[in-house]
């Protein structure tokens, strides 16, 4: 060995047992710190008894009994408490090396990302970088904690989610024994009605045998003095013929001249008036839904309320900004609260009555919310019916739709209690939505397809849109959800099936399609789910799968995104939308939330 190498073997020597000698020394504090863990570990809570289970939101070990009394408790009672066999007890960790049994842990290799020890260091793990236990540590604590955290929100969530979907499958459950009950209500009155049709039907058979019977009898007698008359007349007759007395047989003449003139008419044929039955239904076996009716279930209905999880859900993503689409409109959200009594259920509804208050609910619920812009409840309206959507008309009252009855409903200002306002059976109605001119646009559906019908003021049809043509060819509305029209007479038509806007001009003809803006990369996919207009035509649509809003210029078409300064609790899942007078933009959103901000444009 050359003198150069052997200084450069002494060099490296020195420097690792320097490390080692430190490392030693780390290691002897880090023992010295260490406090023994008792053989038997009681219960957290009593501190008796040892422990069984483990809550894990509260992260304690606690015996059967503590266990019963913490699943009794009002704030405790959802919590997930496990069998300590299915976590463990919190087992100590090893401070032997894997590779060196007889060997301790003494510093962190950062190139390999493991623990190593003093052997470890001088052979697999020469000339890597070292560091200290502690502050590796230090950091993963950190980490760890933070995922402990997100997990423990997630199994929060999780949980939120999992009673809410108990709650709904009791509402549901409830619902179809209301349905199968409503059936056998509808049978037994058609039953009822039948009996009752019937015993008018053999009544009225009845009275007109009793007359029948009345008017034979009646014929019998008078033509059986008739024959007995004639009878008499022959035998006098004969009487006088055997006499050969001819003053006899002259005064007899006479006497059956008087008796014939006096005589009914001949015999005729008895004409008996029988009555006929004519049946509705001549073909047998007849079918249920011919005579009760059809259960219809919207399969598409838990699929809106409930949609699949997505990847930006997972509380260990990390959510990559798009790019800017377009000019920015900026604003601020100046609130942001739930509604308690809609149970953070979707908020798809709204119909703003004034700068301060709105009309709030969730599609598919029976109850509509007067709301404040702060979040303080004025108002709580139940109804009987499951609500589809909400708007008010020019005189003030608010208008409800619903797919589940097949009507629009009424809420008067001065009245208690809804008034039907309109019958779309075999329709079911969806969105509505009132014009400047007071006049009502009503999105229909009716199977695969639907359209959309403009009303009057008092709900009388005025027009109906199904069709639209692009470029000769037609096209059908597949399920329009929600329409407005723009002050320059444009109605916007939003198909949900179809994820895309119909615009059609004021006579309407097609004018052009909206689905979506476009970024570097081309066109954005979009889910939209809400729609209004402001005072000047421009259209504002909620993006589900994005969480933006668009303003959309209704001359150009030119889309603007909404970025929105968050305070408290961002924009997830934006549906319904709404806004009044250019001055609040209301925002339901699917995870319960209602957001409310101010709407100014400031353009870059």
């Amino acid at each position: 060995m050359s003198c150069e190498e052997n200084q450069k073997s002494s060099s490296k020597s020195q420097v690792k047992g320097g490390i080692l000698k430190n490392s030693r020394k780390g290691q002897e504090e880090e023992n010295t710190a260490q406090v023994p863990v008792p053989a038997h570990k009681a219960c957290e809570l009593c501190e008796g008894a040892s422990y069984e289970w483990k809550c894990i939101e509260c992260n304690q070990f606690v015996c059967t009994n503590c266990k019963r009394i913490h699943k009794r408790q009002t704030a405790t009672r959802k919590h997930q408490i496990v069998d300590i066999t299915d976590v463990g007890s919190d087992p100590e960790a090893s401070s032997s090396c894997d590779t060196h049994k007889s060997e301790l842990y003494t510093l962190y290799c950062k190139d390999c990302t493991v623990l190593v020890c003093t052997r470890c260091i001088t052979t697999t793990h020469e000339s890597h970088s070292f560091c200290e236990i502690e502050k590796v540590a230090g950091k993963t604590k950190k980490r760890l904690e933070e995922y402990v955290e997100s997990l423990r929100e997630s199994l929060r969530k999780s949980n939120e989610v999992a009673d809410r979907f108990h709650r709904d499958k009791r509402k549901a459950l409830k619902t179809y024994d209301s349905v199968i009950k409503s059936v056998n209500e509808n049978i037994k009155k058609i039953i009822e009605d039948l009996e009752k049709g019937r015993e008018g039907l053999t009544q009225t058979i009845e009275n007109a045998k009793s007359e029948a019977s009345q008017e034979v009898k009646q014929c019998e007698k008078e033509y059986e003095d008739r024959k007995n008359k004639i009878c008499r007349l022959i035998n006098a007759s004969e009487l006088a013929l055997q006499s050969n007395d001819n003053i006899r047989i002259v005064q007899h003449q006479s006497s059956v001249e008087d008796l014939i003139d006096v005589l009914p008419p001949e015999v005729e044929d008895i004409e008996i008036n029988v009555p006929k039955f004519v049946p509705v239904y001549d073909t047998f076996p007849l079918k249920p839904e011919d005579i009760i009716g059809k259960v219809h279930i919207d399969a598409s209905r838990e699929k809106k309320r409930h949609p699949p999880l997505r990847k930006k859900d997972s509380i260990l993503s990390r959510i990559s900004l798009d790019t800017d689409v377009g000019p920015l409109m900026t604003t601020s959200i100046r609130h942001s609260f739930r509604v308690q009594s809609l149970s953070d259920r979707s908020v798809g509804c709204i119909a703003v009555v004034s700068d301060n208050e709105a009309w709030v609910a969730c599609p598919y619920d029976q109850n509509v919310c007067l709301v404040r812009r702060n979040g303080s409840l004025t108002k709580e309206v139940p109804t009987d019916f499951n609500i589809s959507d909400i708007a008010i008309t020019k005189s003030g009252d608010l208008l409800l739709s619903s797919a589940e009855s097949r009507s629009l409903k009424l809420l008067c200002k001065d009245e208690i209690g809804f008034r039907d306002f309109m019958d779309t059976f075999p329709s079911e109605p969806h969105g509505v939505s009132v014009a400047g001119n007071g006049e009502i646009l009503v999105c229909l559906t009716d199977g695969d397809f639907g359209h959309v019908t403009r009303l009057s003021e008092t709900g009388k049809i005025k027009q109906e849109y199904d069709t639209y043509v692009v470029k000769e060819q037609c096209y059908l509305l597949r399920k329009p959800v929600r329409c407005v029209e723009t002050s320059n007479g444009d109605m916007w038509i939003l198909d949900e099936a179809a994820k895309k806007i119909v615009v059609l001009n004021s006579e309407g003809n097609f004018k052009f399609l909206w689905d979506g803006p476009n970024n570097e990369n081309g066109k954005i996919r979009i889910e939209p789910s809400g729609l209004d207009c402001d005072d000047n035509g421009n259209i504002l649509v909620t993006d589900y799968d994005n969480d933006k809003i668009y303003l959309i210029n209704a001359d150009t078409s030119e889309t603007e995104t909404l970025q929105i300064e968050v305070k408290k609790e961002p924009i997830r899942d934006p549906y319904g939308i709404a806004i009044h007078a250019d001055k609040f933009v209301w925002v339901g959103c699917d995870d319960g939330v209602v957001h409310v901000m101010r709407y100014q444009r400031q353009m870059p």
